[in-house]
């Protein structure tokens, strides 16, 4: 989502305004179509030049900001589980997958940096952040110690992951927090614990 593309977003113009309109995203230009309603209106159109490169004063920054719906894969390399009844806290890096779905708001703006060749370069800001939730599965290591004795043996369980997460990205890198419930998919029986989890989407 952190390409800016054609599609309908509220503009935020120089002035201070903003209103909402379809915008065609071609190589050195931006055509603006007011929305009205749920039809565009094609008599107010407004051209923007946005070449790559420009040997002038640099044009008005343009912001444009977007809302969507987000579903997306998250892996989360690394959880950490507060201390419990005596035990101390644990960070795990075991193998942590889930599906999340999110309100997601992404924001572009459009300038210009100077160059030491005495030009000017286009910049696309871009920066993307959801709220939501998310499910998965997961592993955990299983043996006495970290079940106060229920169990003589070691081995790997399986968890199901539930639970709430916040996601940010910046151009292509995207980073979330994310704060959950581990239920333990073992004859052992189901336990939960609140686990706060950092991951990358």
């Amino acid at each position: 989502m952190y390409e800016f593309s054609s599609g309908e977003y509220k503009v935020h113009l120089p002035a201070g305004e903003t209103c909402r309109a379809y915008v065609d995203v071609e190589e050195a230009s931006l055509s603006l179509l007011p929305v009205l309603g749920n039809t565009l209106d094609t008599t107010a159109s407004l051209d923007i030049a946005v070449a790559e490169v420009l040997d002038k004063v640099a044009p008005q920054v343009y912001t444009f900001s977007k809302p969507s719906f987000d579903l997306d894969v998250l892996t989360i390399p690394f959880k950490y589980r507060p201390g419990t009844s005596g035990f101390p806290q644990q960070l795990s890096t075991t193998f942590q997958g889930a599906i999340y779905v999110g309100a997601r708001k992404d924001v572009f703006r459009i300038g210009y940096k100077p160059t030491p060749a005495q030009d000017l370069h286009r910049s696309i800001y871009h920066f993307g952040y959801s709220i939501g939730f998310f499910t998965g599965l997961g592993t955990t290591s299983m043996n006495q110690w970290v079940t106060q004795g229920a169990i003589a043996y070691e081995h790997v369980g399986v968890t199901l992951l539930n639970g709430v997460a916040g996601v940010v990205g910046l151009y292509n890198f995207t980073l979330g927090l994310a704060v959950g419930i581990d239920h333990l998919f073992d004859k052992t029986g189901t336990t939960g614990f609140i686990s706060i989890n950092l991951g990358l989407a």
